[in-house]
């Protein structure tokens, strides 16, 4: 029966495509239908003209199954609801650029913890944390355009994955890896708190940001400490101390008429970290990673229809780090229902190394950590309407932690439903 579940979930996927593709001859979006914002983008025109307020609120609810290897076979639901609101302060203040102000909090349930089915590197979904109620991002950020160049700051309560590590074609997947690398953020303090900050534990912090012409480089300052990702925090559970320092350099490319992103950056955390070695304490975490988006094919407009990404990390601190490799890609095939214009179909693969001082702590924990874990994920982002959009996907992960230790195959189906108010 597991096997005719994968079968059916593949053509789920397919099925989303085509079905849609079908209706989409028959019903002519009107109105609604084409709304970015289902309702609050309209009513804040009406109310609030010209106001520069800009209100939040979406909604994400999933469904997750493991259907074969891992720890035991089951099916959990999540659902997510982000809400906050940007302001522009000029529109209010009419001072010439004067920046805006936003914030973003989070409401997060689960029925269950899917590690008790599957136990992997990585995470089948990019949204799972604690069931919380959660203020997310604080901050002011302001841009200024000159002779020589733009700048942009942001200053508040951050994450560092939202401004670090994140390609736009790998934003599609549905898989944790994809977003935050597992090598360049994926760390705990001696005292087990997150050392990064990062989806769903913002700190303080604040980055600045250059760009010319194609080249670009964004410094980021973050507090080394981000708190803990219990239901217990509420978003400001962290204390000052340590620094977290990251940086991103970008350039922007065309081959053949082909464009192209190519990103070098990295991290240094100057915390205290548990030695892996010797069960003591080692400070200075530090880490690196290069990311390519290519474009590789077009139409006549210039928008891309295939477009392909490869991201790599390592880091050098064997002593501390769980990870030491990574690397992913992905192919994303936009439009693959001409008549669908908004819609994804993507294949991506990511696999993360262990450090062998990692894996000799856990051994002598009594525990089991594998040398490697891999991860291919499909999936089809079916934008239904502007503001609506389900989500489809299959994963398969070799070879994660299993209940008899043998390290089976796992073979994982979600589906994510996105509605933007």
């Amino acid at each position: 029966m597991k096997y005719i579940a994968a079968v059916s979930a593949a053509s789920t996927i397919t099925f989303s495509a085509f079905a849609a593709d079908a209706n989409a001859e028959n019903e002519k979006p009107q109105g609604w239908w084409e709304r970015e914002s289902l309702v609050l983008e309209e009513a804040t025109n009406r109310l609030l003209p010209d106001s520069g307020f800009t209100p939040i609120l979406n909604w994400m609810g999933e469904t997750w199954s493991n259907l074969s290897g891992g720890l035991k076979h089951g099916t959990t639901f999540d659902s997510l609801i982000t809400f906050g609101f940007e302001q522009d302060i000029e529109k209010l203040s009419g001072v010439k650029n004067s920046g805006r102000i936003g914030l973003t909090a989070y409401y997060y349930a689960q029925s269950g913890n899917f590690e008790n089915y599957l136990s992997g590197m990585s995470v089948a979904s990019n949204i799972f944390s604690s069931n919380m109620t959660r203020v997310f991002e604080v901050y002011y950020a302001n841009e200024f355009e000159t002779g020589v160049g733009n700048f942009a700051f942001r200053i508040g309560q951050l994450a560092a994955d939202e401004d670090f590590m994140g390609l736009d074609y790998a934003d599609v997947f549905l898989n944790s890896s994809f977003g935050a690398i597992p090598v360049n953020a994926d760390l705990g303090l001696a005292n087990g708190r997150m050392a990064f900050s990062q989806y769903s534990l913002a700190t303080f912090g604040a980055t600045a940001e250059y760009a010319y012409e194609d080249f670009s480089i964004k410094l980021g300052l973050y507090n080394g400490d981000a708190g803990d990702d219990v239901a217990s925090n509420h978003g400001f559970d962290y204390k000052l101390h340590d620094v977290a320092f990251w940086y991103a350099l970008s350039y922007n490319y065309s081959i053949a008429g082909l464009g192209g992103t190519v990103v070098f950056g990295g991290n240094l955390h100057t915390g205290e970290f548990e030695d892996l070695r010797n069960g003591g304490t080692a400070t200075n975490f530090y880490s690196f990673y290069l990311a390519i988006q290519q474009d590789l094919l077009c139409d006549d407009e210039g928008n891309p229809v295939l477009g392909a990404f490869c991201r790599l990390a390592y880091s050098p601190s064997s002593e501390i780090a769980t990870y030491s490799k990574y690397i992913d890609a992905g192919l994303n095939w936009f439009a693959p229902c001409k008549s669908r214009p908004d819609d994804i179909l993507a294949l991506g693969v990511s696999a993360v190394n262990t450090t062998k001082n990692a894996r000799n702590y856990a051994e002598a924990e009594g525990e089991r950590l594998g040398k490697y874990e891999t991860c291919v994920e499909l999936t089809y982002r079916c934008q239904v309407t502007k503001s609506f959009s389900v989500q489809p996907d299959l994963q398969m992960y070799f070879y994660p932690e299993s209940r008899s230790g043998d390290r089976q195959t796992s073979l994982v189906f979600g589906a994510r439903a996105e509605l933007n108010f």
